[in-house]
């Protein structure tokens, strides 16, 4: 026997050998012959059946006639023994040919959609074989279904990876098989949220409720709480403006699939408590990971609250605790329940509490901070997962800590505490937290390091996708030295150089061992480092530059109204460009206000950005407090 194939998951494709059928096996009758047998139970059918089948209307003398013809054509090309009669039965032997259905059944999903190129023998049909069309028309269901769960979950697994293009891709292929579909259509939906396209996702959803309200149905409850929680997710990308495209360009999350996908894995088991800890030094893209993790939990219908530490949170005892219940806490789903005890305990010390509860604001009854705040989290979590963010954790004061870590391991419902941290110092109660993960407390732990060579090309790729791989490759070592490796300092590189930078080869990396990021000072980058920050500010717009400017002037963490009245502008104006900056990952947010994301392009904002007369100008309206501000 020859060795042939037959490929149904699209237009029919047979092939013997490593070349094209003859033409006679592509006509109707010995193609469909050959497909029937090969899905058939065993392969076997008897010759009454098949003539019943393809050739209905013929006297049985002559059909029985013609299913001989076919089977000698297929002897002929595809061997003798391929076909074996036995009384009234026809046998496909099991080698003489293969099928990409037995290869999609047993292939992993991310390898098994690569072979459905459309419906279930796409565009075949026999003219006169009612019965076979209405094989195929089965057929065509029950491999529909098979194949837009194989694309879901290989949109998955590439999602998992943070491949958004090639779970979109997938998704939307899923969709054309069946628009209908609700498995396929949350598979796009949750593919485009997380590759930052809202709009589209939204749009996706739209599509589907119009298609199934034509059909007199409606969209079920799951897919529109997953249109609900898109719809709510924070709209930062940056709207028309005169800067250049390439400036709001968002950099996707290059070499670190293998973290995410642990993050994630561990996040999907946890039915009870868990920790999660991303360990790693400035640069290198721990908050931009934590944020994947906090979106995809948000997305699977958990709420989130977001703390981001700064280095004098360490010695104010409780700071951290007060940003937890100031992060969205009173307006969680499930606070309602909470004993007036605890409520009494959060009004008095929180202003946003004392509005969301004004009939309790003179609670006379109270509990310490650390009941009270597991009660509280506990409420919310009998509700809904819950995710609890604490970035920049080496900084968290020890009260907070050790509050937040007790209402998180002594729960009963899913609550979930995610920790972003350096590697050094060291602190003994966050050593004893990473101690106790795999062992008494579910979670997972990974560690981030520098960029290497094909990462950095692969972001290259996205940056300069025009350009032939010897040529990426040595914008890739370029882009290596200069950045050490540091994701933060590469992906501002690379936009710059998209709008014109010139980055000037080096003998070696800048960053000795032992130092880091944090340790750096604007004289000690290099100078296409500099250059990248200066040409990354100035496509930035005017909004936004005069806050980065206010921001860089006053260290550390800023409400949004000093930051507003330092620039002169007012609120709304102000929100919208700090938006824009955190979208562009030049500052980092939480309730508490907005920092710059590394200390070192804050010094060299002030330093080469921020002359003297505009840091006294500022300051004064500053001092003068918010009113009529000129522009």
């Amino acid at each position: 026997m020859l060795a042939a194939s037959l490929h149904t998951l699209g237009p029919l494709q047979l092939r013997i050998g490593d070349g094209p059928p003859p033409r006679e096996l592509t006509w109707s009758k010995p193609l469909a012959l050959l497909l029937y047998l090969a899905c058939s139970p065993r392969r076997t059918r008897t010759r009454e059946h098949l003539i019943g089948l393809l050739w209905p209307d013929k006297p049985e003398a002559a059909a029985r006639h013609s299913l001989d013809v076919e089977v000698a054509r297929l002897r002929k090309h595809l061997g003798v023994s391929s076909l074996e009669s036995a009384g009234d039965q026809l046998r496909l032997h099991p080698d003489a040919i293969r099928l990409d259905l037995d290869e999609l059944v047993e292939a992993q999903a991310a390898h098994a959609a690569a072979l459905i190129m459309g419906e279930f023998a796409e565009g075949f049909h026999v003219d006169g074989a009612s019965a076979f069309e209405d094989w195929l028309a089965a057929e065509r269901g029950r491999w529909k279904g098979r194949c837009i769960e194989t694309l879901s979950d290989a949109a998955a697994w590439h999602l998992a990876r943070s491949e958004t293009g090639s779970a979109v891709a997938l998704s939307r292929r899923a969709v054309s098989l069946d628009p209908m579909s609700e498995r396929a259509v949350r598979a796009l939906m949750h593919a485009l949220a997380v590759a930052d396209d809202r709009t589209a996702a939204l749009r996706a959803w739209k599509a589907h409720v119009e298609l199934v309200n034509r059909e007199g149905i409606l969209p079920s409850r799951a897919l529109a709480s997953l249109a609900g929680r898109i719809s709510a997710e924070r709209d930062l990308a940056p709207g028309t403006a005169s800067r250049p495209a390439a400036a709001d360009r968002r950099a996707p999350l290059v070499g670190r699939q293998r973290e995410l996908a642990a993050l994630l894995d561990a996040l999907d088991a946890a039915t009870g408590p868990a920790c999660l800890l991303i360990i790693g030094d400035a640069g290198t893209g721990r908050t931009r990971l934590a944020d994947e993790v906090s979106l995809r939990a948000r997305l699977n219908g958990a709420v989130t609250f977001l703390v981001r530490c700064m280095a004098d949170d360490r010695t104010r005892p409780w700071s951290v605790w007060q940003a937890i219940a100031a992060s969205g806490l009173a307006t969680a789903p499930g606070v309602s329940s909470v004993s007036p005890r605890a409520l009494g305990t959060m009004i008095r010390e929180n202003e946003r509490w004392r509005e969301q509860f004004p009939e309790l604001e003179q609670a006379d009854e109270a509990c310490d901070r650390r009941t009270a705040l597991a009660e509280v989290l506990a409420a919310v979590a009998g509700e809904q997962p819950v995710l609890v963010v604490i970035d920049d954790a080496q900084w968290i004061d020890a009260e907070s800590l050790g509050a937040l870590e007790s209402a998180v391991r002594h729960a009963s419902s899913p609550i979930l505490l995610l920790l972003t941290m350096l590697p050094q110092p060291p602190r003994n109660d966050l050593d004893a937290i990473r101690a106790r993960l795999g062992r008494d407390w579910a979670g997972a732990s990974v560690t981030l390091g520098p960029l290497e060579g094909a990462e950095l090309q692969a972001l290259v790729a996205w940056a300069f996708p025009a350009l032939a791989a010897p040529e990426q490759a040595r914008i890739a070592r370029r882009v290596e030295a200069d950045s050490a490796g540091l994701p933060l300092l590469a992906v501002d590189l690379l936009h710059a150089a998209s709008l014109g930078l010139e980055i000037v080869p080096r003998d070696k990396a800048w960053l000795d061992q032992g130092r880091t990021l944090d340790q750096t000072l604007p004289g000690d980058l290099p100078d296409s480092i500099v250059a990248a920050t200066r040409i990354g500010f100035s496509v930035r717009s005017p909004e936004a530059r005069l806050l980065l400017e206010a921001l860089a002037i006053l260290p550390g963490r800023q409400p949004a109204d000093v930051l507003a009245t330092m620039a002169g502008l007012d609120l709304h104006s102000a929100a919208t460009a700090l938006d824009e900056l955190e979208y562009a990952r030049w500052v980092n947010a939480d309730a508490r206000g907005y920092a710059y994301l590394a200390n070192v392009i804050r010094l060299v904002v002030e330093r080469d950005m921020v002359t003297g007369g505009k840091r006294r100008r500022m300051l004064e309206r500053l001092k003068a407090g918010p009113g009529p501000l000129p522009r």
